[in-house]
């Protein structure tokens, strides 16, 4: 395509009407994805949409309700380290720090907020997962070390078909990881 466009053009915002033909008519165009499959083969929308619903709405409900649980025993000068605070069997002392009703009723709500959002939380992942397995790719993904069932769901859901990137550097900069060269890291921004 830049060899269609001189120097001018190419630092121009807009195309000249001639040449502009030339790229909509498809002579200029490289295919970057072609697929020759049904759609419902690459194209993971059912997974894609469990996937977003997973880690947004679910995943950051949950810690926002643990963060309240949490900041709501603190600004008691109650300390509250680690996961027992969440634990259904030591619920009742932890309410029994709270001297105030009207706090006590209030962490009793979040606890039953916590509690809607966990079971919202494992029924998300099993409808997931359940998706996953209807993919082929997420069992290869499932070979790559540190690659479990989740995280071969989200990639098959994110990238959805590998054809539609040219080159592996695409592949790395959407998924926005890490790569590693002569043994410094740089993330793929840097690049």
């Amino acid at each position: 395509m830049n060899q269609l466009l001189d120097r001018d053009t190419l630092q121009a915002d807009s195309i000249p009407l001639d040449k502009s033909e030339h790229f909509t008519h498809g002579f200029a165009l490289r295919t970057v994805c072609s697929i020759r499959a049904p759609r419902s083969v690459f194209f993971a929308e059912n997974l894609q949409s469990l996937a977003n619903h997973f880690l947004d709405a679910v995943g950051s409900g949950q810690t926002r309700d643990m963060n309240r649980l949490k900041a709501l025993y603190r600004s008691w000068a109650i300390p509250c380290e680690g996961q027992q605070v969440y634990d259904p069997r030591h619920r009742a002392e932890w309410l029994d720090k709270i001297r105030e009703a009207g706090v006590r009723r209030r962490t009793e709500f979040f606890y039953q907020q916590l509690d809607a959002m966990q079971a919202l939380r494992q029924e998300v992942r099993r409808d997931l997962l359940a998706e996953s397995r209807k993919h082929d790719a997420t069992k290869l993904l499932r070979q790559i070390p540190c690659v479990g069932p989740i995280r071969a769901a989200q990639l098959v859901a994110l990238i959805q078909t590998p054809h539609r990137f040219r080159t592996k550097r695409e592949i790395w900069t959407c998924l926005g990881s890490r790569r590693t060269t002569a043994g410094n890291t740089a993330t793929s921004k840097d690049s």
